[in-house]
């Protein structure tokens, strides 16, 4: 996993997590501690299992971040891996298991210059189709009575600033 703190507010970041198996996980870290895994962000990710064990390769756009306007940036930063069957955690920035901190921990990255926060704007068509197959009607054999549903939507995030993001349907 890696995690930005791209305010560099020691509060708030972002997690971009990939297991060997190549599933994505993202979070939204606040309050230092507090998850939002419900955020959705839109990046990609590669995993390969090879005979030394396994790597992964993430890509995250700088529009899934949210950081200020500046020519000159400082993070945060921490990057972790997981090892299951042994309850292993190995951390890039030193982390005590017993801290009662987790964003306010990281390390810090320097040298990000000369980028600005996107024109964030995101719309993600769908479509639905399925079948009612418990109705009412099913409890009387003289009516025959399956629906099909169906619908298409859209789902649309605008960003609004470097810290507000408007999510409508």
């Amino acid at each position: 996993a890696v995690e930005i703190d791209s305010y560099h507010d020691r509060r708030t970041s972002f997690e971009f997590a990939v297991n060997a198996a190549g599933v994505q996980r993202d979070v939204l870290r606040f309050n230092d501690v507090e998850q939002d895994p419900s955020w959705d962000a839109v990046w990609e990710s590669g995993a390969r299992v090879d005979a030394q064990g396994w790597s992964a390769e993430l890509r995250v756009p700088y529009s899934q971040l949210r950081f200020p306007r500046s020519s000159d940036h400082i993070w945060g930063l921490q990057v972790w891996r997981r090892v299951q069957r042994t309850r292993e955690l190995t951390t890039w920035s030193p982390w005590p298991m017993e801290a009662g901190q987790v964003v306010s921990l990281y390390g810090t990255l320097k040298g990000i210059r000369d980028i600005g926060p996107a024109r964030r704007i995101e719309l993600l068509p769908y479509a639905v189709l399925g079948a009612d197959l418990y109705s009412p009607e099913d409890l009387d054999p003289l009516l025959d009575g399956h629906d099909a549903v169906t619908g298409l939507g859209l789902d649309a995030k605008i960003g609004l600033g470097s810290n507000f993001t408007m999510s409508g349907t």
